[in-house]
């Protein structure tokens, strides 16, 4: 498993218009875009680490 981490706000995509998947404004204030073999999740880095195994 490949894992990239790219910060939320560098993106070309319009993903400011998705609703957060984190609920607490803490958590999305921290997301991350990270990509794991080829999918893309926005995730903060507490729920990143409990996901996907990984830490910042």
């Amino acid at each position: 498993m490949s894992v990239g981490l790219e910060s939320a706000t560098e993106s070309d995509d319009d993903e400011h218009d998705e609703v957060p998947p984190c609920a607490a404004p803490s958590c999305w204030r921290d997301a991350k875009r990270w990509v794991v073999d080829g999918r893309e999740a926005i995730l903060c880095n507490r729920h990143a680490k409990t996901f996907l195994g990984v830490s910042s």
